[in-house]
């Protein structure tokens, strides 16, 4: 009898020390995979950081190049062109250069709007709300623009 109570009391007691281990075992694959998630997260959050400035840095660059670069080019052109019609007594090329003058000045004003539209300057300077309103007062202007060219 006092045998069997021992035997009892043992298996009792191994019963729970293997339970004990078991859920400690649970317990510590679930933390290390709470971690390894964690860690997974923040390098996907730096990863997505990195992608965004990246991407934000080769925006500005050719919003740069474009500002910078081919509205330049074109301004100068536009210069000489205008130089030419002063000069220019034929009117048949007068005509031509204004109509060149003319296509000029709208690829210039495409270009602008492309490099602001890469880069808005005052996305960086004033936030999203401002610049927002900004590019939808610009679309409003421009609307009413062409449709005054078209009557």
């Amino acid at each position: 009898m006092e045998n069997e109570i021992k035997l009892r009391f043992f298996f009792l007691i191994g019963t729970f020390i293997i339970l004990f281990s078991v859920l400690s075992a649970f317990l510590l694959i679930l933390i290390h995979r709470n971690k390894v998630f964690k860690i997974k997260e923040k390098e996907s959050e730096n990863l997505l950081r990195i992608s965004l400035e990246s991407e934000k840095k080769e925006r500005q660059r050719i919003a740069s190049d474009l500002h910078d670069g081919i509205s330049g080019d074109l301004n100068a052109l536009q210069n000489y062109i205008t130089i030419l019609q002063n000069k220019e007594k034929d009117n048949y090329k007068v005509c031509l250069l204004k109509e060149i003058e003319t296509i000029l000045h709208d690829t210039l004003e495409n270009i602008q709007s492309i490099s602001y539209n890469l880069m808005p300057s005052m996305l960086e300077s004033q936030g999203l709300s401002p610049t927002l309103q900004s590019y939808f007062e610009r679309i409003k202007k421009m609307e009413s623009h062409f449709n005054l060219r078209k009557l």
